[in-house]
C-alpha cells in the first residue's frame, strides 16, 4: 500500500556564495547514503521510515536543500517528522564530528574530481563557471573551497539557513477518493439543480444520497432515481 511521507526544503544562496560550500558538506552529512544522519536515525535506529534521503542543489540563482522521509508501514508520519526535525536541529546545536566532516568532504571532493575526468566533463565545468559565474579561473580554485570547510562553518550555516522562516514543508500521502457528494457539488456549480437518470447509480449509493439531498443534509441537486427492472437482483441482469 502507498505510504505517507514528509518533505522539508530550505532556501539556500546561489552557487559560488561563500556559504554554499559548507552547506553542500552539511547536506552530505545529513542525507548522503545509509550512514547519513537522517537515514541512520529514521531508518536504522527508530525504524520509523523505509527511506530517508535528500540533496543540496546549487543553481545560478536561489537554491535549496531538501530532505525527505517515507514512513514505515503503520508508523505515524507526524511522529516521523518530529524525529526528522530533531536530526536537523542537532546540526544547529553542536559541531559535527570530525569523522563525519572528513567523510563528507571526501565524498564531495571525490565527486568533484571524478566528475571532471573526461574531456567532455572538463568542458562542461569550464563552461559552467564561465557562463554562470563569469570567471573561467574558478576551474582551478573551486576544490580548495571544499577542502577548507570546518565544523564551525557547518554549524554557522545550519543555524543561519535551517530555520522555520526559511522552510517549506510538505506532507505526502496516498491519493484519497473524493467524498461522495463531490460530484453533486460540481453539478450545482454548473447550474444543474435536478438530476434524473435511469440507473443514476447503484441503489446502495443513490438511495441514501437521494434521502440526504431531500433533507438538505448535503449540497446536491434534487435527485430522481429510476432503476431498471431487476436492478437489485443479486444474481446478474434480468
Amino acid at each position: 500500500a502507498p505510504l505517507d511521507g514528509v518533505v522539508q526544503a530550505y532556501h539556500l544562496p546561489p552557487m559560488g556564495h561563500p556559504d554554499a560550500y559548507p552547506l553542500e558538506i552539511a547536506g552530505s552529512i545529513l542525507s548522503s547514503g545509509q550512514s547519513s544522519r537522517l537515514y541512520s536515525r529514521l531508518v536504522y535506529d527508530e525504524q520509523a521510515a523505509v527511506a530517508a534521503f535528500g540533496q543540496a542543489q546549487f543553481l545560478e540563482g536561489p537554491s535549496f536543500f531538501f530532505g525527505a522521509a517515507i514512513a514505515n508501514q503503520g508508523k505515524n508520519v507526524k511522529e516521523l517528522q518530529t524525529s526528522f526535525q530533531f536530526v536537523l536541529d542537532q546540526m544547529k546545536k553542536q559541531p559535527v564530528l570530525e569523522e563525519e566532516l572528513s567523510k563528507a568532504k571526501n565524498q564531495v571532493i571525490a565527486g568533484f574530481i571524478t566528475g571532471r575526468e573526461s574531456v567532455q566533463s572538463k568542458a562542461d565545468f569550464l563552461g559552467r563557471v564561465t557562463v554562470l559565474r563569469g570567471n573561467p579561473d574558478l576551474y582551478n580554485t573551486e576544490l580548495e573551497n571544499y577542502r577548507k570547510v570546518t565544523a564551525a562553518d557547518i554549524l554557522r550555516v545550519c543555524q543561519k539557513y535551517l530555520v522555520p522562516s526559511n522552510e517549506t514543508k510538505m506532507w505526502v500521502g496516498p491519493e484519497k477518493a473524493p467524498e461522495a457528494e463531490y460530484p453533486f457539488k460540481l453539478w450545482m456549480a454548473h447550474g444543474i439543480t435536478t438530476g434524473r437518470g435511469v440507473e443514476l447509480g447503484p441503489q446502495a449509493y443513490v438511495i441514501p444520497e437521494k434521502d440526504r439531498a431531500a433533507r438538505n443534509a448535503i449540497v446536491a441537486p434534487r435527485i430522481y432515481n429510476y432503476q431498471r427492472p431487476g436492478a437489485a437482483w443479486p444474481n446478474g441482469p434480468v
